[in-house]
C-alpha cells in the first residue's frame, strides 16, 4: 500500500505538470512518468488493477479540476501496460467533481468485473453533488488526523529517551503566568509604553493570571501526567510561540488603530469567559457523574455543550486570535493556524472518536458542531411568541 499511495502522489504530480508545462515537453513528461506509473500502480494496489479516470484538457480551464486530474495518471497507458487483458474486480477511483465536469458521486468505488476493456468515467453528466464532497474530505480530514494522532502525543508525553521528569502542567502554568513579567519585561527594556503595547500586555496578562485561577479550583487533570526531558523540551518550543504575538509588537513598536485595539479586547472578554465557563462546567459535571464517568458512558450535552462539542476550544481560539489581532503582522496568525490546526484540531478529533462510544452520540452529533454553537431555528421559531 506504500507503493501505492507513492505511485499515486506521483501520478498526482506527473498529471497536473502535463497539462501546466509548454506544449513541447508535455508528451516526454506523459511518456517519462505517467506510463510507467499507471502501469506500476494498475500491478502494485491490492493486486488488482488500478483504473484511473481521464480527463479533457480542456476542462482544466476550472482550477478544481487540477485536482481531479491527479487520479488520471495515464489512463490509455496504463490500458495499453495491462494489454487489454480481462481481469477480476478491477478498482475504479472516482471522486465527485464540480458543476460540467463532475464525476459521479461515488469515491473510492469498486466495480464489478467486466468482459470489456473498461471506458473513462464521463466529466460531463453527473451534476455538482455537494454533499459527495463534503462526506469525501470529512473521510480526508479524518485520515489526516489519525495520523497526526500516532504522532503528536508521542512527541508531547513519551518521547524518549529516558524517564518522565516533570508534570506537562507545570510547564503550560510557567508560560501562561509568566505572560505578564515577559511583556512588561520587554516594555522596559524598550521603553515602549505605546496604547497597543499597553493594551496587548493587559490583555496577555489578565489571561495567564485567570488560566493559574483556572488551574487552582477546577484543573484538567489531564495536564497532571509527567513527561520526559525530550517532549518537554518539544513543549517549551511550542508555548515559545505563543510569544511571538507579544515579541514582535513591543520590541518593533508596533502600532494597531483604538477601532482594532476596542474589537481585540471585546472578543478577548468574550473567549475568556466562555473558556471559563465551559471549563467548570465540564469540571463539576463530571464530578457529579463520577461513577458513569469512570465507566465512559457519561456524554455532556448541556449548557454550552448542547449545540457545541468544544465551547473551551472555541473560547481559547477567540483569546489567542485576540492576541493575533494586536499585531498588524501575519506572522502571529500563521502560528494560530498550525496550532489550530495541528494541535487544537487533533484534541478536538481525538475527543469526538471517544465520544462515538458512548449512549447518545448519534443523537447528540446531530443536534451540534465540533467547535461552533449549531443554531437551532426550530426551537428559535416554536419559542417565539404568537
Amino acid at each position: 500500500m506504500c507503493m501505492s499511495r507513492t505511485i499515486l502522489a506521483l501520478a498526482l504530480a506527473s498529471s497536473v505538470s502535463a497539462y501546466l508545462l509548454p506544449a513541447k515537453v508535455q508528451g516526454r513528461v506523459r511518456g517519462v512518468y505517467s506510463a510507467p506509473l499507471a502501469s506500476s500502480a494498475l500491478l502494485s494496489m491490492r493486486s488488482r488493477p488500478l483504473y484511473m479516470m481521464s480527463i479533457d484538457p480542456d476542462a482544466l480551464a476550472q482550477p478544481v479540476s487540477i485536482f481531479s486530474a491527479g487520479f488520471s495518471a495515464g489512463y490509455a497507458a496504463g490500458q495499453k501496460a495491462a494489454g487489454d487483458a480481462q481481469v477480476e474486480n478491477p478498482v475504479l477511483l472516482t471522486l465527485p467533481g464540480p458543476g460540467p465536469v463532475g464525476m459521479p458521486p461515488t469515491f473510492w468505488e469498486e466495480t464489478q468485473s467486466s468482459s470489456a476493456s473498461p471506458e473513462p468515467p464521463s466529466l460531463t453528466d453527473a451534476p455538482f453533488d455537494l454533499e459527495a464532497w463534503l462526506r469525501a474530505g470529512g473521510a480526508l480530514v479524518l485520515m489526516f488526523y489519525d495520523r497526526i494522532n500516532k504522532i503528536l502525543p508521542h512527541l508531547m508525553y513519551h518521547c524518549p529517551p529516558g524517564p518522565p521528569v516533570v508534570q506537562h502542567r507545570l510547564l503550560i502554568n510557567a508560560q501562561k503566568g509568566g505572560s505578564l513579567p515577559f511583556c512588561l519585561l520587554l516594555m522596559w527594556w524598550r521603553k515602549n509604553w505605546s496604547s497597543t503595547a499597553v493594551v496587548y500586555t493587559g490583555l496577555h496578562g489578565s489571561y495567564g493570571l485567570i488560566w493559574l485561577l483556572k488551574d487552582h479550583v477546577f484543573r484538567d487533570k489531564s495536564w497532571d501526567q509527567r513527561i520526559t526531558a525530550v517532549s518537554a523540551t518539544f513543549t517549551i518550543i511550542v508555548l515559545g510561540l505563543y510569544w511571538l504575538a507579544p515579541a514582535l509588537v513591543i520590541l518593533n513598536n508596533l502600532h494597531v488603530s483604538p477601532a482594532r485595539q476596542l474589537l481585540c479586547i471585546v472578543v478577548n472578554i468574550l473567549g475568556q469567559v466562555l473558556m471559563m465557563v465551559s471549563d467548570c462546567h465540564k469540571h463539576f459535571a463530571l464530578e457529579y457523574h463520577r461513577d458513569l464517568a469512570r465507566e465512559k458512558k457519561y456524554l455532556l450535552q448541556e449548557g454550552l455543550f448542547a449545540t457545541n462539542r468544544n465551547p473551551n476550544y472555541l473560547g481559547e481560539m477567540m483569546v489567542y486570535g485576540a492576541f493575533a489581532g494586536m499585531c498588524p503582522r501575519h506572522e502571529p496568525w500563521c502560528v494560530m493556524l498550525f496550532l489550530w490546526i495541528v494541535v487544537f484540531g487533533n484534541n478536538m478529533a481525538a475527543k469526538d472518536k471517544s465520544l462515538q462510544k458512548k449512549p447518545g452520540w448519534k443523537e447528540y452529533s446531530k443536534r451540534s458542531w465540533l467547535f461552533l454553537p449549531k443554531p437551532n431555528l426550530t426551537s428559535f421559531v416554536s419559542a417565539s411568541p404568537k
